[in-house]
């Protein structure tokens, strides 16, 4: 592994887990299924195809046949400043994420256009 990144065990009584630490978050990068609009991958084929070190599934999705390979997140995906999904979206909506300066934007937005 990485030399920049740290895996630490964590557990309690009740449960035990692992965290990858990564210091620099700009290290940290948005992924999806090759096409979203026509299938879904699982999240360690969408790793590999992005040669990535670790990778978590972030949102819900689309998945009628519960194979875990639905297509279509819930919600909004931003890439690189651009909409992916969810550009249509009126209201407001929740938002977690990263900018391209790694940081960390939470809360509830609205989509505007300049």
């Amino acid at each position: 592994m990485d030399d920049q990144l740290r895996f630490v065990e964590v557990k309690d009584a009740r449960f035990q887990g692992y965290l990858l630490e990564v210091p620099d978050p700009t290290r940290v990068k948005l992924a999806t299924a090759r096409d979203i609009f026509e299938k879904g991958d699982t999240v360690s084929t969408i790793a590999l195809n992005n040669n990535a070190i670790a990778a978590i599934n972030a949102g819900g999705f689309h998945d009628p046949q519960g194979t875990g390979v639905g297509r279509l997140p819930y919600g909004v995906v931003i890439k690189n400043g651009r909409f992916v999904v969810g550009e249509d979206i009126k209201g407001p909506v929740d938002v977690v994420g990263l900018t391209k300066d790694g940081v960390l934007v939470t809360g509830k937005y609205i989509r505007w256009k300049r």
